[in-house]
């Protein structure tokens, strides 16, 4: 009896001394590469400022609040999942800044009879990030275009989509993309380059500026 209770001790005092060191060298490799993930993915959102260059822009917020900017007054900001519209008789001019800086990220000029979301417009929360500023649009209907300003702080991702298709924009350039009910066409300038997938996920093609 007293045999086996100290075999029972022995067993015990090692089960213990190999738990805490695989806790030991659980923590100290997982607890470096958790911080480093968040620094890497933290975000906060950039500034997106809607201004109407004629007529007046609707402008729908995922609250469902509903307003207009009208031509000659100030830029107004919005939120991400928002949706811009214009009529026949009104274009609009969107600006995306980083949060803490005046540098021009992305404009982009939203044509007559258009309708376009911002889904999301994100920055890296640490300049230490990797990471690109990122910008997802849904263009229902219409045309907009794209300028990307080649000097940047780091780069800048735009994945838009279209009924048809997915457009992913990487590089500085000016993109210009119109859409109809069975059509999604890319136009690229400025040594741009977009590379166009199906909605599967197919490549379909990969454009460059002429």
């Amino acid at each position: 009896m007293i045999e086996a209770g100290r075999h029972g001790r022995e067993r015990l005092a090692w089960i213990i001394l190999f738990g805490g060191l695989f806790a030991c060298l659980f923590f100290t490799v997982s607890v470096p590469i958790g911080v480093n993930a968040f620094i890497q993915n933290a975000t906060r959102s950039l500034t997106a400022q809607v201004q109407a260059n004629q007529g007046t822009v609707g402008i729908d917020a995922i609250t469902g609040q509903r307003r207009a900017v009208l031509t000659g007054e100030p830029a107004q900001s919005v939120e991400e999942e928002t949706t811009i519209l214009t009529d026949t008789t009104a274009s609009a001019l969107v600006t995306v800044t980083p949060p803490d800086s005046d540098e021009m990220l992305t404009t982009m000029q939203i044509a007559s009879n258009t309708t376009v979301q911002l889904n999301e417009a994100t920055a890296p929360r640490f300049s230490w990030s990797g990471q690109p500023y990122q910008m997802a649009l849904d263009l229902q209907s219409g045309r907009v275009r794209l300028d990307v300003p080649a000097i940047q702080s780091r780069p800048v991702e735009i994945a838009l989509t279209t009924p048809q298709s997915e457009v992913s924009i990487r590089e500085p350039g000016r993109y210009t993309v119109d859409v109809t009910n069975d059509a999604t066409q890319v136009t690229v300038q400025e040594s741009g380059v977009a590379s166009i997938f199906a909605n599967d996920g197919e490549l379909l093609l990969t454009g460059t500026a002429r």
